[in-house]
């Protein structure tokens, strides 16, 4: 009997310690900064950019909560990989999550404001790029509804779409 309950607990705490170790990306918030400037950033460069528009007192648009839950599974369905410094790109989106269960540490993202067909026509892209320069992770989306999506959000933020 005492075999019996100790494998009942070992099985319980085994389950809560999975619970604890999700890493599934649950958003509180996000908002999108309405920032056009067209100039190519590096990662150190984009992290600063952020205290920039705060200084500056650049205006932002929250999400809603429908266009956040798509956003959170998108990243959740993303392949992940640790982002190392590096030239990020011209045209940017940045962007604040906040995540539930985070207390209320912002991660700040960046994304290309530009998707779908290039200038002077050519293939749609086959992946986008999001990086929390918080946690210095990409997000690689290669889904084709995810990047179909993630151009239409584009253009409802205000990027180049």
């Amino acid at each position: 009997m005492k075999i019996l309950f100790s494998a009942v607990i070992l099985i319980c705490c085994n389950f809560i310690a999975l619970a604890d170790t999700d890493d599934s990306v649950r958003i509180q918030t996000l908002i999108v900064y309405q920032d056009a400037v067209g100039r190519g950033y590096t990662t150190a460069g984009a992290t600063t950019h952020f205290q920039d528009m705060k200084a500056a007192n650049v205006s932002s648009m929250p999400v809603d909560n429908e266009k956040k839950l798509r956003f959170a599974s998108v990243l959740n369905r993303a392949s992940g990989k640790k982002h190392v410094q590096t030239k990020v790109g011209v045209g940017l989106i940045f962007m604040e999550m906040r995540l539930t269960g985070n207390g209320n540490m912002p991660h700040k993202l960046i994304m290309p404001g530009y998707h779908g067909d290039p200038p002077g026509g050519g293939k749609e892209k086959s992946r986008v790029i999001i990086t929390d320069l918080s946690s210095m992770r990409n997000y690689i989306v290669t889904e084709p509804q995810d990047l179909k999506w993630l151009a239409i959000f584009v253009k409802q933020v205000g990027g180049n779409g």
